[in-house]
């Protein structure tokens, strides 16, 4: 089913996440070599808490791709894992626009800082380097508007829907939704809620095979009680106990879940089970069966 949801930046101060009733928010992380969204950090956290999904991006500037790569990675490392990586590819403020071999040279300098993980690249329809995205299997969030006229809420059908092929499509930059008084980019997300999970595309660490002899009884066979998450990248909440089942969401560094039975011991880990919001049986990696630990009882 598909998905609606916004793109900001900093000039939408002052917007409250928790009022709009949306899907995803892609928050403008940094510009350039030195700038950085006052407000990035705030919204990604409230998102988050409520629930949306969310991705980042990066407004590409042409002053230095390794500087710019340098930049974008700081302002998201902490959030990897739980964020889609959105690459913002325009003519305003970009010295180097229509010269794609900077493009290329910005891609594979964040892919050293991020490595193994798909980026999103956004442009207009007309200048959208096609050609780049599939070189380095990106997915395409396309800019093409109607016209500039005012749009109340979310489109189910946006103009020219089903004409080209894309993973999001921004339609409007003259877009209006409950809650909030000023103009949105309203976008639309061609997949599903698991798909913008894999989108973000976070694995978790793989253990070294155990030693002849190793056991998983650092942690208790019962796991029920409250647990609180303790590794730097926090953990993704999963379908099943296998690091190949679907990511339905991630809980950071910090935060606490009741777990509510006793532990699963599968593909090198120790899982932890609970029912989330949905009502769907969630599990979590409390550690690894060599002793490697993620989560501790709170």
């Amino acid at each position: 089913m598909p998905l609606n949801g916004i793109d900001i930046s900093s000039n939408n101060e002052g917007l409250d996440l928790d009022k709009l009733k949306i899907d995803f928010v892609i928050v403008k992380a940094t510009q350039g070599k030195t700038y950085k969204n006052p407000y990035y950090a705030k919204w990604v956290r409230q998102a988050k808490k409520r629930g949306l999904l969310v991705g980042a991006y990066h407004y590409i500037s042409g002053i230095g791709a390794k500087a710019e790569a340098a930049a974008f990675y700081n302002a998201i490392k902490g959030d990897l894992g739980s964020v889609m990586v959105c690459l913002d590819w325009e003519k305003f403020q970009n010295r180097a626009y229509g010269n794609l071999d900077y493009l290329r040279e910005f891609i594979r300098e964040l892919k050293v800082l991020i490595p193994g993980r798909r980026f999103m690249l956004y442009a207009s329809l007309s200048q959208i380097p096609k050609s780049v995205a599939k070189e380095f299997n990106m997915g395409l969030w396309v800019a093409q508007y109607a016209n500039n006229n005012k749009v109340n809420g979310f489109q189910a059908k946006p103009w020219k829907e089903g004409a080209y092929a894309c993973e999001i499509r921004q339609y409007t930059e003259y877009g209006y939704l409950e809650g909030w008084a000023g103009r949105l980019d309203l976008n639309k997300a061609y997949m599903t809620r698991d798909g913008w999970a894999e989108w973000c595309g976070y694995t978790d660490p793989k253990p070294a095979k155990p030693p002849a002899g190793a056991s998983a009884d650092v942690f208790p066979k019962t796991l029920k009680g409250r647990w609180k998450v303790v590794a730097p990248s926090g953990v993704n909440i999963r379908r099943k106990p296998s690091t190949g089942g679907t990511i339905a969401g991630s809980l950071d560094k910090g935060d606490t879940v009741y777990l509510d039975s006793t532990r699963t011991l599968a593909g090198g880990y120790v899982w932890g089970t609970y029912v989330g919001n949905s009502g769907k049986r969630c599990y979590v990696a409390v550690g690894t069966q060599k002793g490697t630990v993620y989560m501790k009882p709170a």
